[in-house]
């Protein structure tokens, strides 16, 4: 019962589009959903219940061709909101939701505000929730750490003799971080180590976007002797760092800014490998299959 009530609140609160408004009744009603879009944009679909009823929408076309605009989000969804505007509910009914968790639902736990994870004890901002019986056996949070910073907070010190100030921050992975900073703009990225201290590495700075590790491609060229393209992005947490990109080996090309380079590769297997500046590195390991 507890990870499914959490999972229709995750769902209750998916953001309606501007165009949506139109159908934000009086009142403004409850309403969990999702949607999804085939490969292709072939076909699309948006599902929705509240606690009377369910409403599922299809859209698609009798060609099978896709079509750009052909998307859950755009096509199908607001003719479920239509629909739903259009149900009867008695006034009892009209802002009706589920029940709230009791603490007999599940145990209560301290949760990192920021991460969802257990609140380790480096956590600053923990919550108390009501959580399911098994989340006890999840793991805690290894994203907030306590690291020693200079008194203006613009670098990292290791050296016991300079002045610093103890301060928490949450690090994710720069693949993670790419994509958690574009809705968290309170998100502030680990400083950097001073010039006094050269030593202790880092983690590292960078990460791969698309594709990951282990991938299998299907890019198929106009012939069997033309060579594929495929569009591989990195994230870098300085992104103005300089990035060279290789290939099983072969120096391909660097990158500034936006770390996003299209890579020509035969049949087979192939690791793609990335060395920035100050050396960070990391690398993916493909299959591009005819």
């Amino acid at each position: 019962k507890t990870a499914l009530y959490y999972t229709i609140e995750a769902m209750k609160r998916v953001e309606r589009l501007d165009h949506m408004d139109m159908y934000k009744i009086s009142g403004y009603r409850d309403i969990a959903w999702k949607t999804g879009t085939s490969y292709g944009a072939r076909d699309a679909w948006s599902v929705g219940f509240d606690h009377r009823y369910a409403v599922g929408v299809w859209a698609g076309n009798a060609e099978g061709q896709g079509v750009a605009e052909l998307t859950g989000v755009h096509t199908a969804s607001p003719v479920m909101f239509d629909v739903f505007n259009h149900l009867t509910y008695s006034k009892k009914d009209g802002k009706k939701w589920f029940s709230n968790l009791k603490v007999s639902d599940g145990a209560e736990m301290k949760v990192c505000r920021e991460s969802g994870m257990l609140a380790s004890l480096e956590c600053p901002n923990p919550v108390t929730q009501v959580m399911p019986f098994n989340g006890v056996n999840s793991g805690v949070c290894k994203y907030h750490h306590v690291v020693k910073v200079t008194e203006d907070g613009k670098y990292r010190v290791s050296n016991m003799d300079e002045a610093s100030v103890n301060a928490t921050y949450f690090t994710l992975p720069a693949n993670m971080e790419y994509f958690y900073k574009k809705n968290h703009p309170e998100y502030v990225t680990l400083p950097p180590y001073n010039d006094v201290f050269i030593g202790e590495k880092s983690k590292s700075n960078l990460g791969f976007i698309y594709p990951q590790n282990g991938a299998v491609l299907s890019c198929v060229g106009k012939s069997a002797d033309e060579e594929n393209g495929v569009l591989f992005e990195l994230a870098h947490k300085r992104p103005m760092t300089e990035v060279f990109w290789f290939i099983d080996g072969r120096y391909l090309s660097s990158t500034v800014g936006e770390h996003k380079l299209q890579i020509e590769m035969e049949e087979g297997k192939h690791k793609i490998s990335v060395v920035d500046e100050n050396g960070d590195k990391a690398e993916v390991r493909v299959e591009n299959r005819r």
